[in-house]
Formats: C-alpha cells, structure tokens, sequence
C-alpha cells in the first residue's frame, strides 16, 4: 500500500493539482488542555463556577484537573436536574438551578427553551418564536452575584465558565462582585447571526477588560457546516494580575 501511495503521490506532483484532507467543521477543542496550561503556570481555583452545565461534562473534566476546588453547577434545564444531582452525592460538587441573568431580572421567573423530556446542549433563554419540538417552561432566573454571594469568602481565586447559548455577557452583567476575584473567566461567543448576537468575541472582550480581563487563548472554534465560516468558538480570558498572564515572553 505505502508504495502504490508513493506511486500516485509522484504521478500527482507533475500535475498542477494538489491533494488536501478535508477540513473539519470543528477545528481544534481544547478544553482539557487549557485547563492543563492553566495548571502549568500555577492557577489553583478555590471554586469552579460552571455556568450552563448541563449534565456536568465540563464539571467533571475541571475537578479532575483541580480536586481540590468546589464546583458549583449552574443550570435551569429541567432534564438535566437528576444527573447533576445523582453528581452532586460527590462533596465537591453543588447544584444551582437557576437560569442566570443581569441584576434587573434577578429573583424573577422567566422562560426558557427545552425539548420537552429530552437533555439538549440549545436549550436558552426565550427570546421569541419557537418552533419544531421546542417547548417554553418558567424557571427561577437570578444573577451570579446572587447565587454565589453566599458561598465566597475572602481570597477567592474564581474559575468562571460560561455556556449560555447567547447570553454569556447578560450573566457576566450580573457578576461584577464574583468578577471581583475570579481569575479566569472561560465563555462561549459567536461571531454572527440573525438577530446578531450580544456574547460576540469583541463584546464579551470588552466586558471583560473593564474588570481587568485580557483575552487569553481560544480553545474551540467551530465552522457553520455549508461553508466552514466561523460560527463560534470558546474564549479563555485571565485577569491580568495573575500569576499566569505574568510570562510575556514571545519564545
């Protein structure tokens, strides 16, 4: 096989054209290993704070990274309240089922969009129409101050993690006393869409500059499947006193 390869590679190269693999709608996912630099350059979170945390995928692969931290799972969707609770018989972790908003709507019920019965990594806050198999149920919306006010204390050093399908900057809103000591804030942004989105990667950079945030790497961008454009991706932001953005070397 490797010499017909070579065969065909030779015949290829006296032609004008060229062959290239396939690009993958998704071009990198590097979740694990930004937790892993993360723990390279010394950050050691007290509390993980997972916003939209669906069945706990992201819960689990960050205390497996820092053990020692307590993970507070956040999420509103009805499915997902037996699995998060069943992980919640683990001590490092709790459950906050609350979909998270701006001070204004804070201590409210809102709707959201689920597939009735079914987990979904869609489901959001309503913001019009639904159609095909959505359906609308009220949940107790709060803001992040008022849902980890209780459980911080002095010193904190914060993991902050973000998958709100839209709606990453009216939470991040919401936090102007959790960003007070979080260090790393990771959150989902989108590069477009009709109505345009609100949690765009130079929104959410602007957000977070203001509280001392610098945009630190990328770890996901995923393509719209017609024509691989970049649809969305999966921003790492640090706090610029910290330990970890201290190396600004260029090698």
């Amino acid at each position: 096989m490797n010499a017909i390869k070579r065969q065909l590679k030779a015949i290829i190269e006296l032609t004008p054209y060229r062959v290239r693999r396939a690009q993958a709608l998704n071009r990198f996912e590097s979740f694990s290993d930004g937790l892993s630099l993360l723990a390279q350059f010394g950050f050691s979170p007290t509390h993980i704070i997972d916003g939209g945390a669906n069945v706990g995928e992201f819960a689990m692969m960050a205390h497996a990274r820092f053990p020692r931290a307590r993970v507070h799972m956040i999420e509103p969707q009805p499915a997902c309240e037996e699995p998060l609770r069943r992980l919640c018989q683990q001590s490092p972790f709790s459950y906050h089922p609350y979909a998270l908003v701006a001070p204004e709507r804070s201590g409210t019920s809102i709707a959201f969009v689920v597939t009735p019965g079914a987990v979904t990594t869609g489901a959001h806050i309503a913001a019009g129409a639904i159609g095909g198999d959505a359906a609308q149920v009220e949940v107790q919306a709060r803001s992040l101050d008022d849902v980890m006010a209780a459980e911080l204390g002095p010193d904190e050093r914060i993991l902050l993690k973000l998958d709100l399908e839209g709606h990453e900057l009216e939470a991040l809103k919401g936090a102007s006393r959790v960003l007070q000591s979080t260090e790393v804030v990771l959150a989902e942004s989108a590069f477009f869409g009709d109505p345009r989105p609100s949690n765009t990667p130079l929104q959410l950079s602007a957000l977070l500059a203001r509280h001392g945030f610098s945009l630190f790497d990328v770890l996901a961008i995923s393509g719209r499947p017609r024509d691989r454009r970049a649809r969305q991706c999966d921003l790492l932001f640090v706090k610029d006193t910290s330990p970890v953005s201290a190396d600004q070397s260029w090698n």
